[in-house]
C-alpha cells in the first residue's frame, strides 16, 4: 500500500512572505529545477501557490510570468508548475486538497 499524505495547497499570489520565499528557493535548489541565482530571485516574484504535505516540508511550487507569444502578439499568463520528485505520482496528486487563503 503506497503511504498516505494529506496536502495543502498555499495561495501565494503577490503576497509570499519571505520565509515562505526562502523555503521556496531551497526546495528548488534541492530538487535541481534549475532555478537559481537572478532567476530564482525574479521567478519568487512570480509565485501563485506552493504545497506543504503534513510536516510542512515543500511538495510543489506554481508560478506565472507574463510573456508575449509571437503568434498572438499580446501578453499572455504561462503557467509552470514544478513538483518534487517524492510526490511524482498519480496517487499523490489526487491528494491534492483545495486551496487555503489569506486571512
Amino acid at each position: 500500500m503506497p503511504d498516505q499524505h494529506t496536502y495543502t495547497t498555499i495561495t501565494d499570489w503577490q503576497h509570499l512572505e519571505p520565509a515562505a520565499g526562502e523555503a521556496i528557493r531551497q526546495f528548488w535548489l534541492r530538487e535541481q529545477a534549475n532555478v537559481a541565482g537572478a532567476e530564482a530571485i525574479h521567478r519568487l516574484t512570480e509565485v501563485v501557490a506552493h504545497v506543504v504535505d503534513e510536516d510542512n516540508h515543500m511538495v510543489a511550487v506554481a508560478t506565472v510570468g507574463v510573456k508575449v507569444l509571437p503568434h498572438l502578439g499580446q501578453p499572455m499568463y504561462c503557467c509552470r508548475c514544478f513538483i518534487g520528485k517524492g510526490a511524482r505520482t498519480e496517487t499523490h496528486i489526487r491528494g491534492l486538497q483545495q486551496p487555503v487563503g489569506r486571512e
